[in-house]
């Protein structure tokens, strides 16, 4: 065997999960298809719950010290620090489990170091084209620049993003939803002038810098052309357009209303910043705020979407696929970039790329203008369809990650729910491989996962909803913008968006907090010494937390967790990946779930 776990993709998602292996006592060898990291900036931030996991395997400083200027660009590039539901920026952060603003290469760059610190293999320029599973093992054939090559381990996982070679070798079905929105957009010169960017009646067009395209309904395009003979096809992954011009504040408004255009407002340091945007309809206004997010993007090498982890969804069976390259939720009609997969899916990829007679007929349709377009770089066609696999696992197969769920970037989701796979799976994986655990443990992965992603699909598609062009959506977002205000929707905004309050059901009877993740508990052990929670869980291993009057109980967790005596809190079992397993139960509820999870040797 090559590897006890092969894991295709080196993004974040495979990189961590690698590394939760290899901690837990497996060896873990990653294989990407790139010969180098990607430099593209795809997601700007992790959630609370990624934040925490990686605290409890020691990268915090580095998270601390990356966030400051993550959180500036933020900041700058949105005209406020508040999150947002539907772009609409009201959200106030929770200060006791807040997020990290690190660009996708800074975490990229930490988290390989973490990996390779701690043992695991990357091999870049292997391009998996087959798998071939076997009765105890997989077998991964590879290309490479000078050969083929075939490796094997028991447990391969598909981390290879949205369009996911692992996947399509694979009998995974992955329904989804149909796209309501579709765009068509890419870095474009003008010959004439372009009308106002925003939303209009029929749909939204969104100029920022050289880059323009529009949004609207997925239904109201003409059918695309066939390739012209000879026309040269997309390329997978093309390289994205990495820098986008600002011209003035933007789709970005405080309070998610349609702004009044400003007049000769000033351009904006920011990247991807476009123009006042255009009021339908009679609804309220509001005096928009100088920022936004990147404008419009295109899918880098893997499949993540800049400002998200790799979102491209899967296309219909009569809609071939093409991936995006990079960003801002371009079908939602505003700005975000903030590390969330942008659903980004090609509706073209059987013909020649999006052309500017295309391109400016879309313009004319949502805005009326007629523009010339001299010329057309990097042209996008996608919409915000949202895809899940039925089952995370397949044998000795599995999927993580935007391989395993896509959606619209809206809310900034996506890298936060991968990267939570990850930390799910590998502590299993890795006590299976080592003879530890059944592998019966697997199969509490997708039971548990499953769920989580299926959340964030069904709020992101109400987000999309509310960026629908129309009156009637105008109205909507009017009513719940008026509802943020309103602190306890406010607080509910910001928890859907977290994912904080989301509980496994697993597999014995249990009440609250057990099945959540626990946040950084301030605890003081019966010296006196205080700590955080995440400085006991450094080893990847679980930790039980008894108080003095459960001090007995440490009998049923000898050599299988650790275990700290606190006085400050009540006693807790902590999974390695942060889950409460057991609270302040009786000694047979917490024999039941140390035998579930940490069963004796």
């Amino acid at each position: 065997m090559d590897a006890d776990v092969i894991v295709v993709g080196a993004g974040p998602v495979g990189l961590l999960l690698a590394a939760e292996v290899q901690l837990g006592g497996g060896r873990a060898l990653v294989l990407e298809r790139l010969t180098e990291p990607s430099r593209d900036r795809k997601a700007r931030g992790i959630g609370p719950l990624a934040t925490e996991a990686l605290w409890r395997r020691g990268l915090g400083p580095h998270l601390s010290a990356a966030d400051p200027a993550g959180a500036r660009d933020f900041t700058r590039d949105h005209g406020t620090e508040l999150g947002h539901f539907a772009n609409i920026h009201k959200l106030a952060p929770d200060p006791g489990r807040p997020g990290t603003r690190i660009w996708q290469p800074d975490l990229e760059r930490l988290l390989t170091t973490h990996a390779e610190t701690l043992g695991v293999r990357i091999l870049r320029g292997h391009d998996v084209v087959a798998l071939e599973p076997g009765a105890d093992s997989v077998t991964a054939i590879t290309h490479t620049s000078a050969a083929e090559h075939r490796l094997r381990a028991p447990y391969l996982i598909g981390c290879d993003g949205a369009h996911s070679r692992v996947r399509k070798l694979t009998p995974f079905a992955f329904p989804g939803t149909a796209p309501l929105l579709r765009t068509i957009a890419g870095a474009v010169s003008f010959a004439s002038p372009a009308p106002a960017p925003g939303r209009y009646p029929t749909g939204t067009f969104l100029h920022g810098g050289s880059l323009a395209g529009v949004t609207e309904l997925a239904d109201a395009a003409p059918p695309a052309p066939a390739a012209t003979p000879g026309a040269v096809a997309p390329i997978d992954n093309a390289q994205p357009v990495t820098s986008v011009g600002a011209t003035a504040p933007v789709v970005s408004v405080g309070d998610g209303r349609l702004p009044t255009p400003v007049e000769n407002a000033q351009p904006a340091t920011s990247v991807g910043v476009s123009a006042p945007v255009v009021a339908a309809g009679e609804g309220r206004r509001s005096t928009p705020v100088t920022g936004g997010g990147p404008v419009v993007s295109a899918a880098s090498p893997g499949g993540d979407p800049f400002g998200a982890p790799a979102v491209s969804a899967e296309v219909a069976t009569s809609t071939p696929e093409r991936p995006t390259d990079h960003a801002a939720p371009i079908a939602s009609h505003g700005l975000t970039g903030e590390g969330h997969p942008a659903t980004a899916v090609a509706t073209n990829g059987s013909r020649g790329p999006v052309t500017a007679a295309e391109l400016a007929a879309a313009i004319r349709r949502v805005t009326g203008a007629d523009v010339a377009i001299e010329g057309l770089r990097e042209p996008r066609d996608f919409t915000d369809q949202a895809r899940q696999a039925d089952t995370y696992r397949h044998g000795r197969i599995l999927l993580a990650g935007d391989a395993a769920h896509v959606h619209s970037p809206s809310g900034g989701q996506g890298l936060n729910l991968g990267l939570l796979d990850a930390m799910n799976l590998g502590w299993k994986l890795a006590a299976v491989v080592r003879g530890a655990a059944p592998e019966s443990l697997l199969d509490t992965y997708t039971r548990e996962r499953h769920p989580a992603a299926a959340a964030v699909l069904h709020n992101t598609r109400a987000q999309s909803a509310l960026l629908a062009p129309g009156r009637h959506v105008d109205a909507l977002r009017d009513i719940v913008s008026d509802l943020m205000e309103i602190p306890a929707v406010n607080r509910y905004f910001s928890a859907l968006l977290s994912g904080v309050d989301h509980r496994y059901e697993l597999p014995y009877p249990a009440a609250e907090p057990v099945g959540l993740h626990s946040s950084d508990l301030d605890l003081t052990d019966d010296h006196g010494v205080r700590s955080k929670l995440h400085e006991h869980l450094h080893s990847g291993r679980g930790l039980l937390l008894l108080t003095p009057e459960t001090q007995a109980f440490a009998n049923y967790a000898t050599n299988r967790v650790e275990i700290l005596p606190v006085t400050n809190t009540g006693a807790l079992l902590l999974r390695p990946d942060g889950i409460i397993a057991w609270a302040e139960g009786d000694n047979q509820s917490l024999q039941l779930a140390l035998d579930t999870w940490f069963p004796a040797q």
